[in-house]
């Protein structure tokens, strides 16, 4: 029976991830039952499983962060490593209860520890930023190496990032520029937008402002808000491409929408070296790629 059961779970999460099936797929209210007892038994993939379903809303469970840590928190003590990334993860971002460094380090440290590069990277993050815990740089050097070995993205872009900056470890271009590259293959858009820096630079590779510009737009086509920052400069100074005060205007005006800091002082230095048509044409431009985000984002969903 447990068996069937299992297998029944399974299928149903595959086919709804895969957009085949609605996620009440096979799953009726007697089975849930069913997974319920078993985890109120002491199931701990049961307990793992009705944690996930709450967290998430599925399979007719109210969505309920608190109720999900409590599962999570009863398979986790059993040892089980998905529980614990899950809970330590909770934890780390205030999910079902307070932000808690220390109680995300000790449920995400055993499970980096067996090697699971997503836990490797949310203990490097909680260390470099000092979330409840001493930061550590080192710490967060190391256990991004870990989980960037594994070809993780998010953790190649920050060991990147630590190495171009001298934290954490010696500060070396090459070495920063190496593992850029790595998250760039994987497109993550701020390893394009730091590896575009490094190209702009000549910060350990030649100077390329052409492949500057080309890795800025890839970011920004990712809604990096600092790429598009880096983006509207380089068609100010006309660097890598040729010179458009109206295309920077509507460039920088994007990344200060997205949040960038620092992208409306350039912004106004840059507003009063164009004349009003050239305003408006910026202002245009800007809404038009808003749009096209915006209708973009609606079609990716």
């Amino acid at each position: 029976m447990q068996t069937n059961m299992r297998l029944i779970l399974t299928l149903s999460i595959i086919l709804s991830c895969l957009g085949l099936a609605s996620p009440s797929f096979a799953v009726d209210a007697a089975i849930v039952a069913e997974w319920s007892k078993k985890a109120e038994a002491g199931d701990a993939q049961y307990q793992t499983w009705m944690g996930d379903f709450c967290s998430n809303g599925q399979y007719g469970m109210p969505q309920n962060a608190t109720t999900a840590m409590k599962w999570w928190r009863l398979a986790a003590e059993q040892g089980n490593l998905e529980a614990q990334y899950s809970l330590g993860l909770a934890y780390a971002q205030g999910a079902g209860a307070p932000p808690n460094g220390a109680e995300a380090v000790k449920w995400l440290l055993p499970v980096a520890e067996k090697g699971r590069a997503k836990a490797q990277f949310h203990l490097g993050l909680i260390y470099e930023e000092g979330s409840g815990v001493p930061r550590d740089y080192a710490a967060a050097v190391k256990w991004y190496r870990q989980s960037a070995t594994q070809g993780m993205a998010d953790a190649q872009s920050h060991l990147g990032l630590m190495y171009a900056n001298g934290t954490g470890t010696t500060q070396d271009y090459t070495e920063a520029v190496r593992w850029y590259l790595m998250a760039v293959d994987n497109r993550d858009a701020e390893a394009e937008c730091n590896l575009g820096i490094m190209y702009a630079e000549g910060r350990g590779v030649p100077k390329n402002s052409a492949e500057a510009v080309r890795l800025f737009r890839l970011a920004d086509e990712q809604e990096n808000a600092e790429a598009a920052c880096q983006l509207g400069e380089m068609y100010a100074k006309g660097e890598g491409v040729a010179q458009d005060l109206v295309q920077a205007h509507a460039l920088l005006s994007k990344a200060v929408v997205r949040g960038d800091v620092g992208s409306d002082l350039r912004l106004k230095a840059l507003e009063s070296k164009l004349s009003f048509a050239q305003l408006s044409e910026a202002t245009a431009r800007l809404r038009q790629r808003l749009l096209e985000s915006k209708q973009a984002t609606k079609n990716h969903q």
